[in-house]
C-alpha cells in the first residue's frame, strides 16, 4: 500500500469511518490477489472466485502461505460484514488491527509476483 493510501486510512480512522477503512484494506488485498492470479491467466468473475482460485492454484500447491490466505479470507468476511450488515458496527480496534496484516499481505503478494516474473 502506498503512502497516499495509508494517509487516507489514517484520516478515515480519525473520522471514525471504520467500515470504509476495512473496505479499502480489503480492496487493496483483492486487487493484489487478482494481479497474482493474472500471472497464470486466471480471471475470476467474483470475489469468492478470487479466493477459490487463490486456494486452488497457489495454496494447495504450497506456493502460497496458508496464514496469508486465511487472513485474506478473514478480511473478505470482515468487508462483507461491514458493507452489508443491517447494523452499524463501530469497532475502531478491529479496523486498526487489520492495517498491518493487510500491508504485509500486499507486500507478500508483491514479492511473490516479482519471484514469479523472474522465473
Amino acid at each position: 500500500m502506498n503512502d497516499a493510501r495509508l494517509k487516507a486510512l489514517q484520516l478515515k480512522l480519525q473520522n471514525k469511518f471504520y467500515a470504509t477503512v476495512i473496505n479499502r484494506l480489503y480492496y487493496s488485498c483483492f486487487h493484489a490477489t487478482k494481479a497474482l492470479l493474472l500471472l497464470k491467466d486466471l480471471t475470476p468473475k467474483t470475489h469468492s472466485g478470487v479466493v477459490a482460485m487463490l486456494n486452488r492454484h497457489f495454496v494447495q500447491s504450497g506456493d502460497f502461505d496458508m496464514m496469508q490466505a486465511s487472513f485474506y479470507s478473514r478480511l473478505m468476511q470482515e468487508r462483507i460484514n461491514e458493507d452489508y450488515s443491517d447494523e452499524i458496527i463501530e469497532d475502531p480496534e478491529n479496523a486498526k488491527e487489520l492495517i498491518v496484516p493487510a500491508r504485509q499481505y500486499v507486500a507478500y503478494i508483491e514479492t511473490l509476483i516479482q519471484k514469479l516474473i523472474a522465473e
